[in-house]
């Protein structure tokens, strides 16, 4: 088995007994990829410590084996939340399987539940800044393209980004988009070339852990005078939309200047972080 071939192989073998792969394992030791696979059934299994050391065995066996270093990576994430223990980020395998499984599912389990948080959000942002036209948005994490039907009509140009291939497949039926690309958003950000004046973020932070490299990469793709937008659900279900700056994780409206330069007052209580103008409930 090549390992291009890889991912549409272990769709089917993960479904297996796992005695299929110790028969091969007793035949060959050093088959990599049944180590792997094997470890895939065990994970589906929930044996999880187990999982881990067939994954293991597999980068030893071929340290440069990608599938069996993302497997890895997702069941020391689960293994982590499991026992209490917070992570940076969770591994961008873990992310892209989630969505990718859930993606023919994910507008109509939003419909039941009532959502429009994309809505409140284009509302939110009419409030703050007016009838205001953006000359280029990016929509970081867009997903099926709910933001972006929301959005549209603010923005000249309109970038989706997500990491998710089935999740832009459906945003790419709406037309909506001006240009959609598979990315991890921090990577996205750092190795583009073009500068946005709106940045939205419905429903991803929750998936990103720690927002300081999300930020700063966001500080450097900025224009003049550009808004971060993104939204909390605070306790009883209220709601607020934030809008922020580069690497101002508090709430409030807040404005750049400039490559990397900020204006606003300074957030009460804290020295290290600017915080805008104001924010709405």
């Amino acid at each position: 088995m090549k390992h291009a071939r890889e991912n549409k192989k272990r769709t089917s073998f993960s479904v297996l007994p796992h005695d299929f792969f110790l028969a091969i394992l007793e035949g060959n030791p050093q088959d990599a990829e049944a180590h792997c696979h094997l470890g895939d059934v065990l994970k589906n299994l929930g044996l999880l410590d187990e999982a881990i050391i067939c994954f293991e065995e597999a980068v030893q066996i071929t340290p440069q084996y990608a599938a069996a270093h993302g497997s890895m990576g997702v069941v020391l994430h689960i293994l982590n939340a499991l026992a209490g223990i917070q992570t940076d980020s969770p591994p961008v395998q873990y992310v892209t399987n989630l969505f990718d499984g859930y993606a023919l599912r994910f507008e109509e389990s939003l419909a039941v539940m009532g959502y429009e948080i994309p809505m409140l959000l284009s509302r939110a942002l009419d409030t703050l800044a007016g009838p205001a036209r953006f000359a280029k948005a990016v929509d970081l994490g867009c997903g099926t393209g709910l933001s972006g039907l929301a959005f549209r009509e603010k923005a000249a140009h309109l970038t989706g980004v997500d990491l998710s291939s089935r999740m832009l497949a459906i945003a790419s039926e709406k037309e909506i988009y001006d240009a959609l690309r598979q990315k991890d958003l921090v990577r996205f950000l750092c190795r583009s070339a073009e500068f946005y004046d709106l940045f939205l973020l419905t429903d991803v932070c929750i998936y990103l852990g720690n927002l300081a490299p999300v930020f700063v990469a966001i500080r450097q793709r900025t224009r003049p005078g550009a808004l971060v937008f993104f939204h909390r659900t605070l306790p009883a279900s209220r709601f607020r939309a934030q809008v922020l700056g580069p690497l101002c994780p508090l709430p409030g409206l807040y404005r750049t200047t400039g490559h990397g330069k900020r204006h606003g007052r300074r957030a009460s209580g804290s020295g290290r972080y600017p915080q805008g103008q104001g924010s709405v409930d």
